[in-house]
């Protein structure tokens, strides 16, 4: 029984963090489009899941990105 509670609360969890990562990646392809697509942005400036936080955080458009956590940042990236 604890093998089958433990299982479903994992299946919940992973359904979980797939659930944020689109709702992260919907966030940001509101604005990001075309030429300021992310995968654009992130190729021409190499970027990667590590340092894009500190790089948006400390950008002149950080104003804009305040709202997003770090997480729904470094979801977007990966996708």
């Amino acid at each position: 029984m604890k093998k089958i509670v433990a299982v479903v609360v994992a299946i919940i969890f992973a359904l979980g963090m797939v659930t944020m990562a689109f709702a992260a990646s919907e966030k940001c392809d509101k604005c990001h489009k075309g030429d300021k697509a992310i995968d654009k942005i992130v190729a021409d400036k190499k970027l990667n899941a590590d340092n894009i936080v500190n790089t948006l955080r400390n950008s002149p458009k950080a104003g804009l990105h305040k709202s997003l956590t770090d997480d729904d940042i470094k979801a977007a990236v990966a996708k």
